[in-house]
């Protein structure tokens, strides 16, 4: 067993010797999605216009940096909005330990709706080399919109997932209210959350 002192030089070795499993394993580390890598649910890029079903990607431009998803009005109306994204599980994550995916979401009222349903769900698939996928391995039930801008986590079944596995990440949104106004969806943003050693 090799033994130091305070003020040794660790050699370049000696480190990469030292395996990744003897690091200290660092919990729910936070792996950002870019807005522009999420894309409609049947993989079209998407627009600053959106359509049935596809939010519209609405950036707020120079000088003001922000972005999020809009959906369609939903006042009187329920509107589905669906978004993905895939991710690739890095070599740092922890076989078979805590995966998580996230999103920030809420309903924007522009006016005084009761909303009948205020819904936000989430899928997760594992995608295999050949394009085909299992069941959904999402474990975390659907959860309840609210007007304010909140994240919404939801708990992936890791029992086989692995490094180098990839995944597809699947967020919808359903919404409808009265007819009292503007009443919209918006996902303000998404990422995915890994238990890492190294």
């Amino acid at each position: 067993m090799t033994t130091w002192a305070t003020g040794d030089v660790l050699t370049a070795a000696f480190l990469n010797a030292v395996p990744r499993t003897n690091n200290v394993q660092e919990d729910s580390v936070k792996y950002p999605i870019p807005l522009t890598a999420v894309r409609w649910a049947d993989g079209t890029i998407p627009d600053t216009t959106g359509a049935a079903g596809n939010p519209a990607l609405v950036m707020g431009g120079y000088g003001s940096g922000t972005g999020l998803f809009l959906g369609e009005d939903a006042q009187a109306a329920l509107k589905t909005e669906t978004v993905y994204f895939d991710f690739s599980i890095p070599e740092c994550y922890v076989a078979s330990e805590t995966v998580q995916v996230r999103t920030t979401a809420r309903f924007n009222d522009a006016g005084t709706n009761s909303e009948t349903t205020k819904t936000i769900d989430c899928e997760t698939y594992e995608v295999a080399e050949a394009g085909t996928v299992g069941s959904d391995i999402c474990a975390t039930a659907i959860q309840t919109l609210t007007a304010a801008m909140a994240a919404y986590t939801f708990t992936v079944t890791d029992a086989l997932l692995a490094p180098g596995d990839l995944i597809r990440v699947f967020f919808q949104a359903k919404l409808q209210g009265d007819s009292n106004g503007v009443l919209k969806v918006e996902f303000g943003g998404f990422t995915v959350l890994l238990d890492i050693k190294g």
